[in-house]
Order: structure tokens, then C-alpha cells, then sequence
């Protein structure tokens, strides 16, 4: 468990799961304190990364679109997924096509490099058996 900011200094939790970098799940979260942010640092590659996007505006109390991919490019996880969207986020096909551009492939090796953004839903089934191999 680590503190997250929830609008203001309302503190939210973030959670990690399994060994140290294996599933980080953090919902409700408008910033991070400097120790959270430490710690997560500190973290070897984390595998999957879950975080709060919102919107596309900035928001009082969420992580909006590019404060979210902003977060998951200092992280740079094997595998991020965003959650708790409005449906001022955007048509989902959109801004899945949007997050698909932050990914790269190598056209030599085939190898992606970027982020790997993919936008959840509900019902979305993680495939923790393939990100955590």
C-alpha cells in the first residue's frame, strides 16, 4: 500500500500486488506524494501498471488523459491500462488509437518500444499470464 492524492490532500490508496513490481493498481488519484513516487521509482519494471484517466481536461480529484500518459511514461511499465473513464474521455476506438500512436515498433526486429497503453472497460479481463511471463 502506498498514499495517492484524491483532490487536495484527501488521501487515496495505491496498491501493488504479488512481487515487488508485478501489479500496480492505482485508482482515484489526482497526484502523488513525493515518498509514493520514490517508492514507485524504486520499483524494478513494473509489469502491469493500472492508473485513473478520467477525461481529457484537467479534473480536481482524477488524472486527465495527458497527466495519466504523462505518469506512465516516467514509470514506463511492460504494460499499462487506464480506468475509470468518462465518456468525455472520448469515443473509446479514438483514444485507443490515440494511446496505440505512444507505441512504437521496430521494423527490423519487430520489437515495440514506447508505451503500451491499452484503455480498460468494464468487464476487461487482464492477461496477467502473458505480462507477468
Amino acid at each position: 500500500l502506498f498514499p495517492v492524492f484524491h483532490g487536495g490532500t484527501y488521501i487515496s490508496l495505491g496498491f501493488e500486488f504479488g512481487r515487488s513490481g508485478e501489479f500496480v493498481y492505482i485508482s482515484d488519484v489526482s497526484a502523488l506524494p513525493k515518498s509514493s513516487m520514490d517508492y514507485l521509482r524504486k520499483v524494478p519494471k513494473i509489469k502491469i501498471l493500472v492508473v485513473d484517466c478520467l477525461q481529457v481536461k484537467k479534473h480536481t480529484t482524477h488524472f486527465n488523459y495527458d497527466e495519466a500518459v504523462a505518469f506512465v511514461n516516467e514509470l514506463q511499465p511492460k504494460f499499462a491500462y487506464f480506468v475509470g473513464a468518462s465518456c468525455s474521455l472520448g469515443d473509446a476506438d479514438e483514444v485507443q488509437a490515440r494511446l496505440d500512436k505512444l507505441c512504437k515498433v521496430d521494423d527490423e526486429e519487430g520489437k515495440k518500444s514506447g508505451l503500451n497503453i491499452k484503455l480498460a472497460y468494464d468487464g476487461y479481463t487482464i492477461p496477467t499470464h502473458m505480462a507477468l511471463s
